[in-house]
């Protein structure tokens, strides 16, 4: 991928897929629309704002919901 002039796409790939990264960005076709999810709950849940249980268990289901509309 570097080769070809790609941008960071080569270095994020290589980033993400290293032993014992854990990714927390889907690449799947609903990536987007999950990432959207995850950004709108995740940063206030970790820092408090919104407690956890309730936010992870929406978030989980939002998520479950988006990918067979756009898998």
């Amino acid at each position: 991928m570097k080769k070809v002039g790609d941008g960071s796409v080569g270095p994020t790939v290589q980033y993400e897929s290293s032993p014992g990264k854990v990714g927390i960005r889907f690449v799947e076709p609903w990536a987007t629309y999950a990432n959207n999810i995850l950004k709108s709950s995740w940063d206030q849940m970790l820092s408090g704002e919104r407690p956890v249980g309730p936010t992870l268990a929406t978030t989980v289901r939002d998520i479950n919901g988006i990918i067979p509309k756009n898998g």
